[in-house]
């Protein structure tokens, strides 16, 4: 299984030169950061304070962090 996570990480330096012609959104690299944090944080915490932590680091609603890590892991 091969998340969209591992897909964008690996043209993570093209979708930086794509965002800075303005093709892409710069929401993409910020959804990668948002998932590689939530990703890191200590497995013992629970899911919904992991969305909490995340949430209140990138000033977002834990619904929408949330919303991004389901999309990063499909």
């Amino acid at each position: 299984m091969v998340m969209l996570y591992v897909k964008l990480k690996r043209k993570e330096k093209d979708i930086k030169e794509l965002q800075d012609l303005g093709v892409v959104a710069p929401t993409w690299l910020r959804d990668l950061e948002i998932f590689e944090y939530f990703s890191d944080l200590d497995e013992k915490l629970c899911v919904y304070c992991k969305y909490e932590l995340t949430a209140e680091v990138f000033k977002l609603s834990s619904e929408r962090v949330k919303k991004i890590v389901s999309k990063m892991k499909k």
